[in-house]
């Protein structure tokens, strides 16, 4: 579940130039150490992804663009 979610915001930033050049992105995070904690859809198809390390935390999203912000 987990690796499907990741693969499918992997996917999406690869389709977009613009999300494949943001600073922080899902596949950024995963190879700095941060670990998926969660993972969740809305209704209207966007994926959520959860990323901790420590006591640092990402919140990712998918649509329309892929996202990551840092929650504290």
């Amino acid at each position: 579940m987990r690796r499907l979610v990741a693969g499918v915001l992997l996917a999406s930033a690869a389709a977009s130039a613009a999300a494949a050049q943001a600073a922080t992105s899902v596949a950024k995070l995963l190879s700095d150490g941060y670990e998926i904690k969660t993972a969740f859809a809305d209704t209207s198809g966007g994926a959520y992804i959860i990323l901790q390390r420590g006591t640092s935390a990402y919140l990712c999203h998918s649509a329309p663009r892929q996202t990551c912000e840092k929650m504290n």
